[in-house]
């Protein structure tokens, strides 16, 4: 008879007395609860990288929001959310269409799943591993479940094919653009033309400004700090920082007292960079350090034992282990 009424209330007639007094404090609630909750979630969110710095309790009163994510992608609870929020949405918009739902769900599972497997925002790796699987079964389930859908005729039809072809052409053009961007570059190789520009270099020096500093900062703890520091990261960044440190040993040559020689490359794990001029200039630096390190050294050891007297003059008032542990220790210069 064209009436429609609730799922669960068959007997409530939509457009009713009583449909319209739930209807408001449907409303209501949900202005209240879902878009107000959600709201002070993501203001949290947005202000966490300050507070935190200015309140060391924040991140306790926001813990749920951000305890089980990496430091840099603290935001990811908003994205849960959001997630949440769509999925459940489907059988609101379509209460009545079992392939329109269908293909929501798809799309939203699909959206979400590639931007995990792009951020991996998870503290562990096992939770990102059990993330992105639970999201691609479900999308194998609702693949599967489509088929139980009732057959689609009419407008319905016509609508669903011009999506499948709006797909086809959007993969289409990605491939396209992928294809243009690498022969552009390849290009601009072949001419010449791959120089950064001077926005780019500017950026690129603000950003390794800081890399001296911090390892000024670096070399003055002891490997029982530095010990310490490494386990209070998370995984992922255990992982980025043992990687950085086996690129640098691995491209530079450098042994276990600083210094550079050519090692043999038979039972590495690594594939060796081409070599620039970046890299042949830090190893010339290197190699000319090693040698000064060398030469003094052996100055040291052919001078007479009246060094010894003055380094036990310089380092009166200190224990003998840690007099010639700050004799022996190498300046940030030579490292």
């Amino acid at each position: 008879n064209g009436q429609s009424s609730l799922t669960k209330f068959p007997q409530i007639i939509c457009g009713s007395d009583d449909h319209s007094g739930l209807l408001v404090l449907g409303v209501l609630a949900t202005l209240v609860y879902g878009v107000g909750f959600f709201v002070a979630c993501l203001v949290a969110n947005i202000v966490a990288p300050t507070k935190s710095m200015e309140l060391p309790n924040f991140t306790q009163y926001c813990r749920f929001l951000v305890y089980r994510f990496r430091v840099n992608r603290w935001y990811w609870g908003s994205v849960l959310m959001v997630r949440a929020f769509l999925i459940a949405l489907v059988p609101i918009m379509f209460p009545s269409d079992a392939n329109a739902q269908v293909v929501m769900l798809l799309v939203v599972l699909a959206v979400f799943l590639a931007i995990q497997c792009l951020v991996l925002p998870w503290k562990t790796l096992l939770l990102n591993v059990s993330d992105t699987a639970i999201m691609l079964m479900l999308l194998v389930i609702v693949g599967v479940a489509s088929v139980f859908s009732e057959q689609v005729e009419g407008a319905a039809l016509d609508t669903y094919t011009t999506l499948i072809l709006a797909a086809l052409v959007s993969c289409f053009a990605v491939v396209f653009s992928v294809m243009v961007a690498g022969a552009a570059g390849a290009i601009r190789i072949a001419m010449g033309w791959s120089s950064v520009d001077e926005q780019k270099k500017k950026s690129m020096e603000q950003k390794l400004a800081r890399v001296p500093e911090v390892f000024r900062v670096l070399h003055q703890l002891s490997l029982a700090e530095l010990c310490q520091v490494y386990q209070e990261l998370g995984d992922y960044d255990q992982a980025l920082l043992r990687n950085f440190v086996d690129m640098v040993t691995h491209e530079l040559h450098i042994t276990a007292s600083g210094a550079t020689k050519a090692i043999s490359r038979s039972g590495s794990r690594r594939l060796t960079l081409t070599k620039g001029d970046g890299f042949a200039a830090v190893q010339s630096k290197l190699a000319s350090v090693s040698s000064g390190r060398f030469a003094a050294e052996t100055t040291v050891r052919d001078s007479t034992a009246g060094g010894t007297d003055q380094l036990a003059e310089s380092s009166s008032g200190k224990g003998d282990a840690e007099a010639v542990g700050e004799a022996q220790r190498p300046g940030f210069a030579e490292l």
